[in-house]
């Protein structure tokens, strides 16, 4: 079966509208796009362009999948096209991964060439025939876009084509194309009707075909245009010749669009007449909307009569009840708005503001009074607006917004400015953000700012707000969420120091601080309809309960929460929300659940969303394909990641980078590796200078470095270390109450035991760590940074050191606890070679004679001896052939 996916496209029903003639040889060829890059679709508005790729979208193409873009105004600029495209793609081709791609925003600079090679590997990797579909493309100006989809489409496999549909030339280097073979033009004249067409439509929509005469005159006169054939029709629809040989005097004039419309105004009674002409100001109709607008009762009957008699009135795809007018024939209505009532126009549109305003549809509100030029009633709504906006995580559209008006309006306006800022700050652009607290800071020192917030705190608070995103470190050092609230502050940015607070403990280690400011935010958020921070807080509770060791709990408070915001998918509250719950996936090993939704939170995360979000999706993500064997796309996300936390201060964020280049090195046996994140991350350096030496104060980033450094030392058998490091690491955990944290660096101590030779004090340790932390706390997390653990906690059960395991455990963990064996866990336990030793195994893998060996190292073959019999103990090998097999699956070599 083909897989469509086709945004806006609801006639699942596969009834065909009387109103759309189905045309089999165009959709025939149509369907030689197979054999090019690039199928152009181009011709004028009204041809038929988007109704001839609906129905060849549902013509039934077998194992091909369809990624269909319906081109709007807000797709102008590379980041908005950018990002639904992908998200296209990927809906329709759930493998698909194109990560520089998600995170395009405009407050970065675009990188043709980067774009180019991700979306480009992206397709390269898919392996069944896809159509990328792209309508309306006369909407793209951007060169940055034509350019980057044309290098592109040149690099496309065989079994990925492009298909463009525009009323103007694409600047797409169709020229080259066409000289390669690799362009199918479809034009104007392959779209217009032929007589034959014409009287197909004419009896599927009831009139009259007897007159071939006249209407070959038709197709003359509008040239096989669709949309003109129609609009005349409607208008002859009960006539009779004289408008026939009226019409024919008439097919050379260049008021022909003008006359079709008058056409069909004229016929209409004088209410619809009235009521086509002032609702021509709304970009979308309904009948609530035009009462209001039109001060009548009669909406919805106006509406069915045009629907009923076909004046070009279409529904709207994916909202019920919800209309637009043609848009050439809007046109003509908007001048005859301003011809016929140009003194109504302002309170037209100041009443569809208004009723759209409280409707909470802000952006058509707004494009409504920037039309008419009022600039107070626009800025007063732009207040309005942006309290909805940061309720909704909506920062994109805050920050548009307000940038429309004048700076000098914007920076002494408190109910302006502070949200601009809040809203900069969220999408992470902290040099403006600055900019502007600094701007406040000096007009409140010269009391020159206005409004209801013109004299109280919000500029201080929202400095902490900018130390939250740009500076983990310092934020948590920062005693002003010590104080019980915030008061004189403005409304919104109050609402923000309730999670904030909660965070803050969390951060400190103070839990169940956290998880009560937490519980107490979601309440407050929960009454004031902050979704958006609402979602925040239930990640910092989530967390905090996680930390403790309250798995059920946390679990239980995600799950709810989720289930809260599954009528608002992929917003950025869901996606605060799936990120913890994905997580939770992975931790109970349903690692094909996990994936499923992180493969759903990671083309959704922006710059808008929380850092602790954004590093936790890539990580479980990255995690997962490493386990799965993905090394290439987890590479990939990690160094995604890292080029992010670039952006700001992020010392703990980082350090979970650390932690998960440490896992995929040791769960590979690279030393290669391993060694590059011990000298990026400084850790040997740490360790000298007693970086964990101190338990006075709990850190997650400092616990992370020191679980690497931990799995890096039993790597090498440095044991005594990791011992000595393990004890610090549990003192600080267990002292804090970071439970969950504590059994990790339990069980890894067990694991120093056991290598040690100390088997009955590994499985005690094992059984201390059951005890501290329950097997809730033993779950996937704990194997993975702890390799080896499972093997050390079936051998306490099969000792009766500890009771057997539930079923249920035993089947949730079943492969890891099948899989882990002592061989496993020994297998990448090695000591460093000398540089003398790999100088000598680089040698010995070219098949060189121990006596050549020697020679070549400059050595006597006394000392080459010597050397290779420490390699074959430091590699737990016997042979040669065995020691140059684990050198290279080791990286050594």
């Amino acid at each position: 079966m083909s897989d469509v996916c086709a945004p806006g496209d609801n006639e699942a029903s596969g009834k065909r509208s009387s109103n759309n003639l189905l045309r089999p040889q165009l959709i025939d060829l149509v369907n030689r796009a197979e054999d090019y890059r690039l199928t152009v679709l181009l011709a004028p508005a009204g041809s038929g362009k988007s109704t001839l790729l609906r129905q060849w979208l549902r013509s039934g193409r077998q194992n091909t999948r369809f990624a269909v873009l319906n081109l709007e105004p807000r797709h102008h600029s590379p980041a908005p096209f950018f990002s639904s495209l992908i998200k296209t793609i990927k809906q329709s081709c759930a493998q698909f991964d194109a990560y520089y791609l998600n995170q395009i925003n405009d407050s970065v600079e675009f990188s043709v060439e980067a774009v180019t090679e991700s979306l480009a590997q992206g397709l390269a990797r898919l392996r069944e025939p896809l159509f990328v579909v792209l309508d309306d493309y006369q909407l793209i100006q951007d060169d940055n876009i034509h350019r980057t989809l044309s290098q592109v489409i040149f690099t496309l496999p065989p079994h990925i084509h492009f298909v463009v549909a525009s009323r103007s030339h694409p600047p797409l280097q169709l020229s080259r194309l066409k000289l390669e073979d690799s362009l199918l033009s479809i034009d104007a004249n392959d779209l217009k009707w032929d007589l034959e067409a014409l009287e197909n439509w004419f009896r599927s929509v009831g009139l009259a075909t007897a007159d071939k005469a006249f209407m070959q005159d038709l197709l003359d006169w509008t040239e096989g245009w669709i949309a003109g054939i129609k609009l005349m029709a409607l208008s002859l629809k009960g006539g009779g010749a004289d408008q026939s040989d009226h019409m024919a005097q008439e097919s050379k004039s260049p008021e022909v669009l003008q006359y079709f419309a008058d056409s069909v105004l004229a016929q209409q009674p004088d209410d619809i007449r009235r009521f086509l002409i002032k609702t021509a100001c709304l970009e979308t109709l309904d009948a609530t909307l035009c009462n209001d607008v039109l001060q009548i009762d009669n909406a919805q009957r106006c509406i069915d009569y045009l629907m009923e008699n076909h004046v070009f009135l279409h529904p709207v795809d994916g909202q019920p009840d919800v209309y637009r007018y043609h848009s050439i024939f809007r046109e003509f209505l908007l001048y005859r708005l301003r011809a016929d009532y140009p003194q109504e126009i302002d309170s037209l549109t100041r009443r569809a503001a208004s009723t759209l305003l409280e409707r909470k549809e802000c952006v058509q509100a707004l494009e409504l009074l920037a039309d008419i030029d009022d600039g107070e009633a626009l800025e007063s709504a732009i207040v309005r607006c942006s309290d909805q906006w940061i309720k909704t995580g909506e920062f994109t559209r805050l920050i548009e917004w307000i940038d429309r008006l004048p700076e000098e309006r914007i920076i002494n306006q408190s109910e302006l400015v502070y949200p601009l800022i809040t809203a900069l700050i969220f999408y992470r652009r902290f040099n403006q953000a600055e900019y502007y607290i600094e701007l406040v800071q000096e007009l409140n020192r010269r009391g020159e700012m206005q409004g209801r917030y013109a004299n109280d705190d919000s500029v201080s608070f929202l400095l902490n707000v900018l130390e939250l995103f740009h500076n983990d470190t310092e934020f948590r050092r920062n005693d002003i969420y010590r104080m019980p609230n915030q008061q004189n502050v403005q409304h919104h940015v109050r609402l923000f120091y309730s999670p904030m607070r909660a965070y803050y403990y969390l951060l400190n280690a103070d839990f169940k601080t956290a998880v009560s400011e937490a519980y107490r935010a979601r309440d407050i958020l929960r009454i004031s309809g902050q979704n958006f921070l609402r979602s925040f807080a239930d990640l910092v509770l989530i967390l905090a309960e996680r930390a403790q060791g309250n798995v059920p709990s946390a679990v239980q408070v995600a799950e709810e929460a989720f289930r809260s915001v599954s009528d608002r998918p992929y917003t950025l509250e869901w996606v605060n929300l799936a990120t913890p719950i994905s997580i939770i996936r992975y931790e109970q090993n349903r690692l094909d659940e996990a994936e499923k939704l992180l493969r759903e939170v990671v083309p959704m995360l922006s710059s808008a969303c929380a850092t602790e979000v954004i590093t936790a999706s890539y990580c479980a993500l990255a995690r997962l394909a490493f386990i799965r064997g993905n090394d290439g796309e987890a590479k990939r996300l990690l160094n995604y990641l890292a080029r992010v936390l670039l952006h700001g201060d992020y010392e703990r964020f980082n350090t979970q980078l650390c932690l998960e280049w440490t896992l995929y090195a040791r769960s590979h046996g690279d030393l290669e590796t391993m060694n590059w994140v011990q000298q990026e991350y400084q850790l040997e350096q740490k360790q000298r200078a007693g970086y964990w030496g101190s338990d006075a104060r709990y850190d997650e980033g400092v616990d992370r470095l020191g679980v690497s450094r931990v799995i890096f030392l039993i790597m090498t058998k440095k044991f005594d270390q990791a011992e000595a490091l393990c004890g610090h690491l549990i003192r600080s955990a267990e002292r804090h109450g970071c439970v969950s944290r504590a059994v990790v660096s339990r069980m890894n101590r067990a694991l120093v035991y056991w290598h040690q030779g100390n088997e009955e004090q590994a499985l005690q340790e094992v059984k201390m760590s059951v005890k501290c932390g329950g097997l809730v706390c033993l779950s996937r997390t704990l194997f993975d940074e702890a390799p080896g653990s499972a093997m050390l906690l079936m051998k306490a059960v099969n000792s009766n050191v500890i009771n057997p395991l539930p079923e249920s455990y035993r089947l949730m963990f079943c492969d890891v606890l099948q899989e882990d064996s002592a061989e496993q866990m020994n297998r990448f336990v090695v000591e460093q070679l000398t540089e003398k030793e790999k100088e000598v195994l680089t040698l010995l893998q070219s098949g060189l004679r121990n006596k050549d060996v020697a020679q070549r190292a400059n050595i006597s073959l006394t000392t080459a001896k010597w050397h290779l019999k420490n390699v074959y103990a430091k590699l737990n090998v016997g042979n040669r052939t065995e020691a140059v097999a684990k050198a290279r699956e080791m990286n050594l070599l």
